[in-house]
């Protein structure tokens, strides 16, 4: 999980959003302070893609973020409380589930960015376009 977030998440620069999005956030808190917090960076990639980008598939950029989040969400527990080692047949399936919903998040963001109007043209092989990867 922890090396499949860093390839994916982690791996988003935050520069890159800057003058596009909101880098931070004010949170008032029970005192009445305003504490202003940095943003993660799946929020600011999909307040991105929902201020640049329109498509008639709604569920393209919800595919994106929704692979993203779930990754994060999966390395959450392991990666903050320390667990003794066993070994689950089961880890494969849940492995390979996690893998594809990893790889529909990217392959729909090089769609997403191939389809921009100012990408420029960019020449996506049909493979990528129809998703015919698979492992050896």
């Amino acid at each position: 999980m922890l090396e499949l977030d860093k390839l994916l998440s982690q791996n988003i620069r935050v520069e890159f959003f800057e003058g596009e999005v909101a880098l931070t956030e004010s949170i008032r808190r029970r005192t009445g302070e305003i504490r202003v917090i940095d943003r993660g960076t799946i929020a600011l990639l999909e307040d991105w893609l929902r201020t640049w980008f329109r498509t008639s598939d709604e569920t393209a950029i919800s595919n994106v973020i929704d692979g993203l989040r779930e990754t994060r969400r999966l390395r959450q527990r392991p990666a903050h409380s320390i667990q003794e080692d066993h070994y689950d047949r089961g880890y494969w399936a849940r492995q390979d589930e996690l893998m594809q919903h990893a790889y529909l998040s990217m392959r729909t963001m090089r769609l997403i960015l191939a389809n921009y109007p100012g990408a420029g043209i960019v020449e996506v092989p049909d493979w990528v376009r129809e998703g015919r990867i698979r492992a050896r």
